[in-house]
């Protein structure tokens, strides 16, 4: 059933970028222009050209930790003060503030004002986990509440250690959606460090190297960098589905 859906998921998602591929091929040959809008085939030998540099692994691997290490800012934060908030209502009522005005900050804004106090390798991590905390916040904290009331209060009226309610209910119930928002806050976190490493020059990163495409008028290469990062980001997406339907079986047998 796993193996079943998984090559499910991969047919469908190469499927999807196969029709997308197409409405390229298409667009390429009504606009007729390289600069404008290069031909996939283009796009491919750019990509492959990357590939084979190894500088440009460096910027890869050097972004996708940025990406990381924001992610697991915002997830220790975001978890853990969800918790907090489900434990204490009084709590949670004051932090309610402070993740609306998180939600709304102005990224532009708020990565000009970094740069006067953070280094430019820096601030996309800054930036990724103020944007990600809420994300993950807001899903952890609707998981716990999401765990039924009854078995709560019969947990406790029979007595049952801590432990095992954290093992037995709250982690089956919560951990599911928690896991699938998780991976797609990371996912739209890459994206987000990509475009901050744009804004800010970051040297050694995939948005270094995109500006530097952008100022050398490297269309199919910025094209090729894009794709990268869009496949990685499904990449990532998949394997979060993965894990999920690898949890439900895990626990079910």
């Amino acid at each position: 059933m796993m193996k079943k859906l998984l090559k499910n998921t991969i047919v469908l998602s190469l499927a999807g970028i196969a029709f997308l591929i197409l409405v390229w091929g298409i667009a390429y040959f009504f606009v007729g222009n390289e600069y404008v809008l290069p031909s996939p085939w283009e796009t491919a030998l750019a990509m492959g050209k990357l590939l084979g540099n190894a500088g440009f692994y460096a910027a890869f691997f050097a972004t996708l930790g940025r990406a990381a290490l924001a992610f697991l800012i915002a997830c220790v934060l975001g978890i853990g003060l969800a918790v907090i908030a489900y434990l204490s209502p009084t709590f949670e009522k004051c932090l309610r503030g402070i993740v609306a005005i998180l939600r709304a900050l102005p990224t532009m804004a708020v990565l000009l004002i970094l740069l006067m106090w953070v280094s430019h390798d820096f601030a996309p991590v800054v930036i990724g986990a103020l944007t990600l905390f809420p994300l993950l916040y807001t899903a952890a904290y609707s998981s716990l509440c999401g765990v039924d009331e009854k078995l709560i209060e019969m947990s406790r009226v029979y007595r049952v250690p801590q432990k095992e309610q954290i093992k037995g209910l709250f982690l089956p119930t919560a951990l599911p959606k928690l896991l699938c928002e998780g991976v797609a806050a990371f996912s739209f976190g890459l994206k987000l460090t990509v475009s901050a490493e744009v804004l800010t020059f970051t040297y050694r990163s995939l948005g270094g190297w995109m500006q530097d495409a952008s100022l050398a008028y490297e269309v199919a290469t910025m094209m090729a960098l894009t794709a990268i990062v869009c496949l990685l980001g499904a990449a990532i997406e998949v394997l979060g589905v993965w894990l999920v339907k690898r949890w439900e079986e895990s626990r079910c047998g």
